[in-house]
């Protein structure tokens, strides 16, 4: 009898990796083949046949809530008594007859976990512990983050904040929130080495294989869990004079109850906290020396104490200084600006965590990395949370927040502060006019409210998307050139990909640039895709901007978006790359250069087909003209059997189209060249 999964990713390439992963498993255990099926290209299906039985994986990329027949994440999160609906980067599922149960959530970052993006994940981690879901992190360590100014490459390491609050998750809610940890294809070989024990991917491969062939997977948990002990003493040594020992991560985590093993050592600990305002936030302020929020946040460092490490936005307030930071807040900075109900709750004798949040960005939108930072805290710290609201949020955003706060509850950034906070105080330079700066939970309580009989069952969804759009352009793409015809990947980058390099094959060796820039230069743009492949005897780059509609193409940003893309390799290139491996070796930290010159380069522009045959040959020449690319690729969806068109702008493009329609004859799509 076969079994059934699902993989739902954020896009395609995280369904590819969760395979992948899968299929790493398996090949420590057993033979194994796996026989692909892309007749429904908008959710592919591998069968892996083994001695252990036969297994069905269907992808299903994009899992925004209206894509499918089902919200996905609403359905297996929010129902289930997860507080965030926000999605992982994939969730293994298994189908039966009853219906549909989740396994377990993945996350895939290249990205460093440094800085802001430190606690970016946290909220989904917590939900999906609330909602009965192990969460596991991949993350890369070694990694060097590129600065511009300086042209140069600089090691940053993840704080063991974060590694303690997943393990801290972990013990308390007896469901696995755990960061996997690997080395960086640019890690320096004194990370790499120093950091070997660390490495959890063969342990996270066995797992997964363990619980899809139904046997039990504790030891490979524990040996995670070890591995991520493992690493936050490894790393408090590298921070030097006041950081917690190793001795005291093992006495947390080994204590009855590890929060208030915490909070001692923290109380004993005395780890000044120092919260670093950044200038450009501060010149929002006018008069910023005596502002109060300003002023506050300077004045906490004299009641509180750091939360492991004095670089993160949260902090640690002893039940012993509570009052008196009150005193500050409620009869000096903020007096006659505090509601009743804030100032009772402030009042308490108990310990208080603090955090700050800048939460937007210069227009007004919010920041996605610090949805986490509510969650962080709560995850580090299980006690009352105020949070601190310093950001320039539109205006209307502080109307819904006096006046009707549900409002804001669709917004990311919104669900976590009012779902971890028991307090809010707000003082930003677009928030002008309110009686009051505080907020107690009391005013959002109905966002509060818990899910009676929380289930984590629901019907299969549908394997065919409901909203088709730029996910299923993105997977034809994918599919047909890294699974048809067999070229080189040297990068896909669908909506929520996380951009984190481009690689290159030259003599068997793969070169691999990283830590690349998210904007883009003027006179360049970054290709959604990059495949390699031999044409006509020659190296050739073939570069691909997708969309989900061709208007989309039309756009002004898109004008001349083929020279653009090839313009954005040049200038990547005249980088050194960072990091090398032998197709059949291991990466290893590199620098070097490869110039463009020794590659031919095509670029192509990839939208939906939605009007006649006939309108597409006629408008492809005019956005070929307009985008300065080579070929046109329109994606004709069917539910069985989609149709590629391949359009191009002069001979010598339309006999590349030939060439990749050659490539592509195997695929159970039909693949049709135009002439021009």
């Amino acid at each position: 009898m076969q079994r059934i999964f699902h993989i739902y990713g954020d896009n395609i390439v995280e369904c590819s990796r969760t395979l992948e992963y899968i299929c790493s498993g398996f090949q420590k255990k057993c033979n194994f083949t796996i026989k692909p099926c892309f007749l429904n290209i908008s959710t592919p299906r591998f069968t892996l046949e083994s001695k252990l039985g036969s297994f069905l994986f269907i992808f299903f990329p994009g899992t925004n809530a209206t894509r499918w027949n089902k919200d996905v994440y609403y359905d297996f999160v929010i129902k289930a008594g997860g507080v965030i609906k926000e999605g992982a980067d994939a969730l293994l599922t298994e189908v039966t007859d009853e219906g549909e149960t989740p396994l377990l959530a993945l996350e895939y970052s290249a990205a460093l976990p440094a800085g802001n993006n430190t606690w970016q994940r946290s909220g989904r981690a917590l939900s999906l512990a609330q909602a009965g879901i192990p969460y596991f992190y991949l993350v890369h360590l070694g990694g060097k983050e590129y600065k511009k100014e300086t042209d140069t490459l600089k090691t940053r390491l993840p704080t063991p904040a974060l590694s303690l609050s997943f393990s801290l998750n972990t013990v308390t809610t007896s469901v696995p929130s755990l960061l996997v940890y690997s080395e960086a294809p640019e890690s320096d070989k004194e990370y790499r080495d120093g950091f070997k024990s660390c490495y959890g991917i063969d342990s996270f491969c066995s797992l997964l294989f363990n619980m899809i062939t139904n046997k039990s997977f504790d030891k490979e948990l524990n040996d995670l869990y070890k591995k991520n002990i493992d690493f936050l003493e490894k790393r408090t040594t590298l921070i030097g004079d006041h950081a917690f020992s190793s001795i005291d991560y093992r006495n947390i985590l080994k204590s009855e109850n590890p929060y208030e093993q915490l909070r001692t050592l923290t109380k004993h600990k005395k780890i000044k906290w120092n919260k670093k305002i950044a200038n450009k936030i501060r010149n929002n302020f006018e008069n910023s020396s005596e502002h109060p929020v300003l002023k506050l946040i300077k004045d906490i460092e004299n009641y509180s104490y750091a939360l492991i490490t004095k670089d993160i936005p949260c902090t640690f307030v002893p039940a012993s200084n509570r009052k008196k930071l009150a005193d500050h807040i409620c009869k000096n900075l903020y007096k006659d600006k505090v509601s009743n109900d804030f100032e009772e709750w402030l009042y308490k004798d108990d310990d208080l965590v603090i955090c700050v949040v800048n939460g937007f960005k210069p227009r007004g939108d919010d920041s996605r990395p610090d949805r986490g930072l509510a969650p962080l805290s709560k995850m580090l710290m299980d006690n009352d949370l105020l949070t601190i609201i310093i950001g320039t949020a539109k205006p209307e955003v502080w109307a819904n927040l006096e006046n009707n706060p549900p409002l804001l509850f669709k917004n990311g950034l919104w669900q976590s502060i009012f779902h971890f906070s028991e307090g809010i105080l707000v003082d930003t330079p677009t928030r002008l006019g309110y009686n009051t700066n505080t907020y107690y939970k009391s005013h959002w309580a109905q966002l509060h409210e818990k899910k009676s009989n929380p289930t984590k069952l629901i019907k299969s969804v549908k394997d065919f998307p409901k909203k088709v759009g730029e996910h299923d352009v993105d997977t034809a793409i994918h599919i047909l050139f890294k699974y048809i015809g067999e070229s080189f990947e040297c990068v896909c980058n669908p909506p929520g990909g996380d951009w984190s390099g481009i690689s290159l094959l030259k003599n068997d060796t793969e070169y691999r640039w990283t830590s690349m820039n998210r904007v883009s230069e003027e006179g360049t743009k970054r290709p959604d895709h990059i495949y390699q492949l031999n044409y006509d005897k020659n190296p050739t780059l073939f570069l691909v901007e997708s969309k989900g509609s061709k208007n989309d193409l039309f756009k002004g940003k898109e004008a001349n978006v083929g020279e653009g893309m090839v313009n954005y390799l040049k200038k990547l290139m005249e980088r050194e790359y960072t990091a090398s491996q032998p197709l059949k070796g291991n990466w290893k930290s590199d620098r070097g250069q490869i110039s463009l010159t020794e590659f031919r380069t095509y670029t192509a522009v990839a939208y939906l087909l939605k009007g006649s045959l006939e309108d597409e040959h006629r408008d492809s020449q005019k956005l070929l003209k307009f985008s300065k690319a080579h070929l046109a690729l329109a994606l004709e969806l069917k539910e069985k059997q989609s149709i590629m068109h391949i359009f191009s702008i002069d001979e010598q493009a339309y006999n590349f189209g030939c060439f990749l329609a050659k490539k592509l004859e195997h695929s159970k799509f039909d693949i049709q060249i135009h002439k021009s």
